[in-house]
């Protein structure tokens, strides 16, 4: 009922506004509920965020599950009052006690989250658990995908990959594009290319960037469907226009090398520069090759160290960055970064990278 109420809220006339206020002021909680979301929002009447919660608040006080639940999604995202996760907790588990699956898996978001500015709710992955069981049970389809991930690995209850897929599959069968991405992952590493693809698919045509990159890259690779560059080509296309930093980052090694597309450097830059502004450390290391390339080392140093500060433990970005200490003319720091590579992985060495080639000719 009070959400029916809440999207008609715009083809309400100014008489009707009137007679919900009236019934708001003599104390109905339904009434209370929507007119102070319609000031939280702006709709029908003008904004005021604090008549909104208010009337939300006192709407609250007779305990119905649903505006429990919005209360502690206003305190989980701050609409309309200071985000407060620990309110947003107490609120939560007031409805979900009463078995509400939206509250119950909003609830498990915030123990599963390390959010940066939740400083009051420790996170519990094992709470988060038993709370997408009781909304997984209800059909919540988000719940269940993220206790498919859950079990999957191993998170908060014992690894079961058999549940894992379970759960994954009810999640995508509702058509969750996060359970039908995640469930074409679980094939590929099962090796069940086709069923990857038929999933990646599925998630893909409802706009899923990860999974178009990843049906990108089936068709490119010819793995569960038959090799189509120019189809690659177009799920890349879409993924990265939608900002996917992989899309973005592979589009630029494409262009570089001239696989599925003409050969453009200019483009190339302009790919991996998407994807590394957004973190991508791989598209980093390119843009420091090319610099390489152009015997401009200082330049190639400064760009891998970048992603050498988003990923301190990836020993691919200390090699690198030694490959062009040492065709600069530094070979003690080259050695040094070397010894940093084994450090961090002993048995890069089997590799043979440049820099172990540069390092040790002889072997």
């Amino acid at each position: 009922m009070i959400v029916s109420l809440c999207l008609c809220a715009q083809e309400m006339s100014p008489t009707d506004v009137i007679n919900l206020m009236r019934k708001a002021d003599n104390g109905d909680y339904v009434a209370q509920f929507k007119l102070g979301q319609m000031y939280l929002d702006g709709r029908v009447v003008k904004k005021d965020e604090a008549k909104g919660v208010e009337l939300i608040m006192k709407a609250a006080e007779p305990g119905d599950h649903h505006i429990h639940w919005f209360v502690g999604f206003m305190y989980q995202f701050g609409k309309g009052v200071t985000q407060d996760y620990a309110k947003a907790v107490e609120w939560y588990r007031k409805s979900a006690d009463k078995g509400y699956d939206l509250a119950q898996y909003r609830l498990g978001t915030i123990y599963s989250t390390l959010y940066p500015n939740n400083n009051d709710v420790a996170k519990d992955d094992t709470k988060a658990v038993e709370l997408w069981i009781k909304a997984a049970e209800q059909n919540h389809r988000d719940a269940q995908c993220d206790l498919g991930r859950m079990y999957y690995n191993g998170k908060g209850v014992a690894k079961d990959e058999a549940k894992a897929v379970e759960w994954l599959r009810k999640s995508a069968d509702q058509g969750n594009a996060r359970a039908q991405l995640n469930l074409g992952l679980v094939y590929v590493i099962a090796k069940d290319e086709a069923k990857a693809v038929e999933w990646f698919r599925k998630s893909a045509e409802q706009g899923n960037a990860d999974a178009q990159f990843n049906l990108g890259f089936a068709y490119f690779n010819g793995k569960g469907v038959a090799k189509d560059e120019a189809k690659a080509v177009e799920w890349f296309r879409k993924s990265a226009d939608q900002g996917s930093a992989d899309a973005q980052s592979f589009f630029g090694w494409m262009y570089y090398n001239g696989k599925g597309v003409a050969k453009d450097e200019v483009k190339a830059v302009e790919w991996y520069k998407k994807a590394a502004e957004q973190g991508n450390t791989r598209a980093y290391n390119a843009l420091a090759y090319m610099e390489a390339n152009k015997d401009n080392y200082d330049a190639a140093i400064a760009t891998v160290d970048k992603a050498i500060q988003l990923e301190p433990n990836n020993p691919n970005y200390y090699d690198s960055k030694g490959e062009f200490l040492y065709k600069k003319g530094d070979k003690e720091g080259a050695k040094a970064m070397w010894d940093k590579v084994i450090s961090l992985d002993p048995k890069f060495g089997d590799k043979k990278s440049n820099l172990y080639k540069l390092l040790f000719p002889s072997n």
